[in-house]
């Protein structure tokens, strides 16, 4: 009993298995009025160097695993330069919202070995 519970575990279907769809559709399963048209289960599973905390800071997390130089700019709405932290040494880097001096949307731009590897942007809303 114990050896056929085993085998039955062995041929179990594995979660992360990919079950993305290639090639043609059935006919029954119809992308017209579909939300999304491609697979979107495995994207984003990796949220990126730079992240907002729900206090509203901002955290730089560069990863162990890679190694390079990294520096990271930031940018207001009308895309002038605020300021830039030239070496990120610490693997977990938090810089307060407060070093924005007001509330909006920023952009930002980290850099390994002078290579651009994340651009985008954040908010920062008013306190209180």
């Amino acid at each position: 009993m114990t050896a056929l519970l085993i085998a039955v575990g062995a041929n179990a279907i594995d979660p992360a298995q990919d079950y993305s769809v290639s090639g043609a559709l059935p006919g029954h399963i119809s992308l017209e009025n579909a939300l999304y048209n491609r697979d979107t289960s495995r994207e984003n599973r990796n949220p990126g160097i730079v992240r907002c905390s729900k206090n509203g800071d901002i955290l730089i997390t560069v990863p162990r695993d890679v190694s390079g130089r990294y520096r990271i700019r930031f940018y207001d709405e009308e895309n002038l330069l605020l300021f830039e932290i030239r070496q990120i040494s610490d693997p977990l880097l938090i810089v307060e919202k407060y070093n924005f001096r007001r509330a909006g949307i920023f952009q930002y731009e980290v850099y390994r070995n002078s290579e651009l590897v994340e651009k985008s942007s954040f908010r920062i809303n008013r306190s209180g």
